[in-house]
């Protein structure tokens, strides 16, 4: 009877994971997903595996569709379920989720910037950016000069990041509106290669 129990938790657990992930990769699939949703995606879906392994102490089960329905079923399961197992299961997923998009998160201050550029740390968001300028003293410069200025109603009225950092004179930000497309650039092709290539 035990082993049918571990059993049915097992693959009740299982099928419930593999539903969250299924979502995640049609998010990161999807036709027009840009670098920075993707980044989200991955950030968000790593937030909930924490809040999922948060809630399995206490046998809150909301997230897990298929466990909550058995474990409800049948009491016994409930009482029985070894949450240090579970826990470690999903602290493992985590693990493997962090190494597997290790290199997509360095860039994620870079697009975090583009997204909420009037928001940003200037000495951290400096440092993100050093693949994209030649020139700290100048980016630094710009950025203190940049968030500080009336642009942010233009950022407010663009629909997309895009659209607000080619409306930035270049003339007046030439290094952090380089940078910017730079970085937009790096996104574009990787959605134009997703796109080509499948």
């Amino acid at each position: 009877m035990l082993g049918e129990a571990v059993f049915v938790l097992d693959l009740a657990f299982i099928t419930d994971v593999t539903v969250h992930f299924n979502a995640l990769n049609l998010t990161l699939q999807g036709k027009d997903t840009t670098l920075m949703e993707m980044l989200s995606a991955v950030k968000s879906f790593k937030a909930k595996l924490q809040f999922f392994k948060d809630d399995v102490p206490f046998k809150d089960f909301t997230h897990f569709p298929q466990l909550l329905r058995v474990t409800n079923e049948n009491q016994d399961l409930k009482e029985q379920f070894p949450t240090d197992v579970y826990t470690e299961h999903i602290t493992e997923l985590e693990r493997k989720f962090d190494s597997r998009f290790t290199d997509n998160l360095q860039f994620e201050s870079a697009f975090t910037f583009l997204d909420a550029p009037f928001q940003q740390n200037v000495r951290e968001t400096v440092s993100s950016l050093k693949p994209f300028y030649s020139d700290k003293a100048a980016v630094s410069l710009e950025l203190l000069e940049f968030q500080n200025v009336s642009l942010q109603q233009c950022y407010k009225f663009s629909n997309k990041s895009a659209d607000f950092w080619l409306q930035v004179p270049r003339e007046k930000y030439q290094c952090l509106a380089s940078s910017s497309l730079k970085i937009l650039v790096c996104s574009q092709a990787h959605t134009y290669v997703k796109l080509r290539f499948p």
